[in-house]
């Protein structure tokens, strides 16, 4: 079965923004989320390899949540100032990877994600740290646990869960209804912890069932459901994921076009994600791609002179050597033709791409920069983008 991976991107770049110290790029700007995230991503593509991918936000922190309860999430501390400038700059990242990012007023990203889930014919993993994903576990549906930042997870099906909290998926609801979540504030049942909240769905399955047979309950027990009757269903209203958002997408816009291309290779650049570019198997470009298969030509002045410039992107290059990439072909100077009228020279081989070494726009792959600035500089041609 083909494999979708659903990420929590709130829970994941906060994660990242916690488990690493504080990074920043060339121009000082903050970047420890960004690279975690974009960490995470590249692990989990070369590690599980999977078919399709999305990443659910929350729009803001207000939803539907807040009219039934309005302290819920409330006593949350406000988020860092260097965390929140990365949101969109992950946002930006995922787009250059061609990631589908979905976020909808009014609702979390868990309901995404639910919704997601379940209208999926995938084999789903669930990638977050938030444990009320756990009620969205089923025979195709696994939720990832991070743990210590994000460099473990603890994979969760329906038997992990009951050897961790003792019940079942659908039971998650009911055991929030009860014990409550501090992290969320939600209230539960005042007094009720999480062994006896498991104690008794052990015995009654859900809140309903607990109610219904209340009379079989006795003493202090009995006492605090009674009195927290009403807190109990709202903690559980809380608790519960919504499964059907409308999200104007299908789970086929989610295909994952990995390795990256030289979107992708620019952003890491530019953010000095320089662990990442070392990587030669996540970016397609030849360049950075040693299994791409690539034919050889001998370059004359002729075909120097009808290769076009204007759409080179990457500018893969030995020019001591007068060697180039271009087209899927390796270009190079062959000794022998040092004797024929249609030679070359190193003058006119830097004047035919002056433009491109000098386009800021145009990535420069080279063995020795400094050397081929001091060549360049002889003919006036500065080099950029390298």
């Amino acid at each position: 079965m083909e494999k979708l991976l659903i990420i929590d991107g709130n829970s994941i770049a906060n994660r990242a923004f916690y488990a690493l110290p504080f990074l920043s790029n060339h121009e000082g700007k903050p970047s420890g989320a960004i690279f975690g995230f974009a960490n995470i991503m590249v692990k989990l593509f070369e590690g599980e390899k999977p078919d399709y991918i999305v990443v659910a936000f929350d729009h803001a922190r207000k939803t539907f949540r807040n009219e039934i309860y309005s302290e819920y999430k409330m006593q949350r501390k406000p988020t860092p100032t260097e965390l929140i400038s990365q949101f969109p700059v992950i946002k930006e990242m995922l787009e250059k990877m061609k990631i589908k990012v979905i976020e909808k007023e009014g609702v979390e990203a868990d309901d995404i994600i639910g919704t997601i889930s379940k209208i999926s014919d995938k084999q789903n993993i669930i990638l977050s740290g938030d444990r009320d994903l756990l009620q969205l576990i089923d025979k195709n549906t696994t939720v990832w646990l991070t743990k210590k930042g994000v460099s473990e997870v603890d994979k969760v099906d329906e038997a992990r869960l009951r050897e961790l909290f003792g019940v079942k998926p659908y039971q998650i609801i009911e055991l929030k209804g009860l014990m409550g979540d501090s992290s969320d504030n939600i209230p539960g049942v005042a007094g009720i912890g999480e062994k006896t909240a498991q104690t008794l769905l052990e015995k009654y399955q859900t809140v309903d069932g607990i109610y219904q047979n209340l009379d079989e309950v006795t003493g202090k027990l009995k006492e605090k459901l009674e009195n927290g009757r009403e807190m109990a269903y709202i903690s559980k209203e809380l608790a519960t994921i919504k499964r059907d958002c409308e999200i104007d997408t299908n789970v086929e816009e989610f295909k994952l076009q990995f390795p990256f291309d030289e979107e992708v290779y620019n952003f890491f650049k530019d953010w000095d994600f320089s662990s990442l570019l070392k990587n030669k198997n996540i970016f397609a470009n030849s360049s950075k791609n040693e299994k791409i298969n690539v034919k050889q030509e001998v370059l004359t002045a002729q075909k120097l002179s009808e290769i076009s410039t204007k759409n080179i992107k990457i500018f893969c290059y030995d020019l001591p050597n007068l060697k180039f990439f271009y087209d899927n072909k390796i270009y190079f100077s062959d000794l022998n033709f040092k004797m024929f009228e249609n030679d070359f020279s190193l003058k006119d081989f830097c004047e035919k791409f002056k433009d491109i070494f000098e386009d800021k726009n145009v990535l420069k792959i080279t063995k020795n920069a400094k050397k081929d600035m001091h060549i360049l500089s002889e003919f006036n041609i500065e080099l950029n983008n390298y």
